[in-house]
């Protein structure tokens, strides 16, 4: 019977497992790694800095460099009356190589209360799930505090109507004011002016066709973006023309 020859590459195996170690390993094999091994999870950087901005009373802009690839940014909002964070709002990421920005709109009556932000990336995977990335350095600002327009003044002046008058209000211009909203605080001893509440944008203001004797304390109040106002930040004028 012939006897069947053994391979060097096969004797090499041999000797391995007579010596006691291990057979040598397939190339694929190097590569794999052990059984239960998990691939670290890489959570992708949020913005790299965050600005927070007090412009006008009840709200806050906040401006931040885009994040590459980002769908949506996560915006948190904790505050010194409020210490636990929430999410305020998730908003959809802009182009590349632009400043992302988020005016935020606070509750009213915010002036003085300090005010601190996070932002966070949120990248869509290719199943739809989302992952979501470090946070951005917290950004803070102190809201701002109502003005109450300055220097509000009237007079008195004719009317084209025999035995009319005519009242001129005036007021000082308030920083950032998209308006004024002008109302009266009725007496119940003297008739009203003929003042419905209303807005206006300019700093003065005409009242027509006012009798002897009708008068009321006229007050003018600063407007803000999205119509806020704050009517205890006030200035008024006791009109009462005799």
């Amino acid at each position: 019977m012939a006897r069947k020859r053994i391979r060097p590459a096969a004797w090499a195996g041999v000797f391995v497992l007579l010596s006691g170690g291990a057979l040598p390993l397939h190339p694929q094999q190097l590569n794999r790694p052990p059984d239960g091994y998990r691939a670290p999870t890489i959570i992708p950087a949020g913005p790299t800095q965050l600005e927070v901005k007090a412009v006008i009373p009840a709200r806050l802009d906040l401006l931040w460099p885009t994040v590459a690839n980002a769908a949506f940014y996560r915006i948190s909002r904790s505050s010194s009356l409020q210490p636990a964070e929430i999410v305020v709002n998730e908003i959809p990421s802009e182009p590349p190589d632009r400043t992302a920005f988020y005016l935020d709109r606070l509750p009213e009556r915010s002036g003085s209360v300090k005010f601190s932000y996070r932002v966070n990336a949120v990248f869509v995977n290719p199943d739809g799930s989302r992952t979501v990335s470090t946070s951005s350095p917290i950004g803070t600002a102190t809201a701002l505090m109502p003005v109450a327009p300055p220097k509000l003044k009237s007079r008195i002046a004719l009317s084209k109507l025999m035995g009319r008058l005519r009242v001129i209000l005036d007021w000082g211009a308030v920083p950032n004011a998209t308006g004024y909203y002008v109302f009266q605080v009725n007496r119940t001893d003297i008739p009203p002016l003929p003042l419905a509440p209303t807005t206006v944008n300019l700093t003065t203001m005409t009242i027509d066709n006012v009798t002897p004797g009708q008068g009321g304390t006229v007050c003018v109040v600063a407007v803000y973006d999205q119509y806020y106002k704050d009517e205890t930040a006030r200035s008024c004028e006791l009109v009462w023309p005799r």
